[in-house]
């Protein structure tokens, strides 16, 4: 029985391995071409959600932890020192001016921090933490160009669309008679615009709780637990990916002829939404130029609710942190289904796959997660480094 437990928890690595040994043989199979679109996917994973990232940590550790523990220290550096006080100024004015307010405002913010954990932290601790954060991202990072190899293989060789109907119909006997479509669309007449790209914000920022749990995570509780949060990451992919070749469908949106006209066009999901319609078409014609890139066609289950449950779950020891992402959770509830991007019953399939993936990964057992002095110790490591 206890062999049977450490294969279980270890089956994110063994279904890693072996749909890296059969990736090439699945591309022959599904005539796809090994045609990457590696500058992209470097960029997004690397560049992008690593600022994304460390911007929600830092933002979670300040409502999380007392402000004599995180900015307060900060302050009083800076206060003591004016030069480095209008360095400091002078550094906020030219990243505001160079790349407006949301980018400047976030590259502030992370450089700050990261400049703080210099300040704290011995070069032989950053290191170890370095490595620390680097083998699970590494780890995810490849875990997740699998999902988007073997996501464009199954739509290559089977329509995606196949069950969205169903679940449509599942959806209007869960709402009383209605759809997600219906609902999004009498709301779009008296939502403001502005609305929209705060629903946008919300909607992408999961990416960022991801990367920022990850990083608290492996500052917290060292290279174990994290490889554990994204191996429990992986597995809720792996799960969703199942289920997307047992039953394919694709997004509310895709059912609705005057979803293009309507939708604000003015979002960058209105571009994500129309190419996630043509893609799966040109693979399953088998178009000449096919590139596989970042890719995401599987509807059911909602990933955008799973993946948050699981981050709340790992930071659950610090309550205002898990109180904060709960909160985040109802309000991109709202925005899936405001942006028509899942049917409800995709959400609840999200919240159960997300179960699933706990249970099968679970937490390392060295310490009880609950317990006080676990605790304490994760606290003292993230705000003293």
């Amino acid at each position: 029985m206890g062999h049977l437990k450490i294969v279980v928890r270890n089956l994110h690595w063994i279904i890693t391995a072996a749909l890296l040994l059969g990736l090439v043989p699945a591309f022959h199979y599904a005539g796809l071409p090994l045609n990457f679109n590696w500058p992209r996917m470097l960029t997004v994973f690397w560049v992008s959600l690593f600022f994304r990232s460390v911007f929600v940590a830092v933002f979670l550790c300040i409502l999380g932890f007392p402000l004599k523990e995180t900015l307060l220290p900060l302050w009083e550096r800076y206060r003591k020192d004016r030069g480095r006080l209008v360095l400091g100024v002078l550094f906020v004015a030219f990243m505001l001016w160079q790349f407006g307010l949301s980018i400047g405002v976030m590259l502030v913010v992370d450089s700050l921090a990261l400049f703080e954990i210099l300040e704290r932290a011995s070069p032989w601790k950053l290191r170890s933490k370095a490595a620390d954060i680097l083998a699970p991202a590494a780890y995810f990072f490849v875990g997740l160009l699998l999902v988007f190899f073997y996501n464009d293989v199954i739509a290559s060789v089977q329509p995606v669309d196949t069950y969205t109907t169903t679940y449509n119909y599942f959806d209007s006997i869960l709402l009383g008679g209605y759809t997600v479509p219906q609902i999004a669309h009498a709301l779009m007449g008296r939502v403001p615009l502005s609305a929209y790209t705060f629903l946008e914000m919300v909607y992408f920022g999961m990416f960022g709780v991801l990367g920022a749990t990850l990083l608290m995570t492996a500052f917290a509780d060292g290279r174990r637990r994290a490889v554990a949060l994204i191996g429990t990451f992986l597995m809720a992919y792996y799960v969703a990916m199942f289920a997307f070749f047992l039953w394919p469908s694709m997004d509310p949106y895709a059912l609705c002829a005057e979803h293009a006209t309507k939708f604000p066009q003015f979002l960058n999901l209105y571009e994500v939404q129309k190419a996630t319609i043509e893609k799966p078409q040109m693979l399953f014609a088998h178009a000449p130029g096919i590139v596989i890139d970042t890719d995401y066609f599987i509807a059911f289950p909602c990933m955008h609710i799973a993946l948050p449950v699981i981050a709340m779950w790992y930071l659950r020891r610090w309550q205002r942190m898990a109180q904060l992402i709960a909160a985040y959770n109802v309000v991109l509830f709202a925005s899936i289904l405001l942006l028509e991007q899942h049917f409800f019953v995709d959400i609840i399939g999200g919240v159960l796959t997300a179960i699933i993936a706990i249970v099968v990964v679970g937490d390392p057992p060295d310490k009880p997660a609950e317990s006080p002095q676990f605790k304490e110790e994760t606290e003292l490591a993230l705000t003293h480094v």
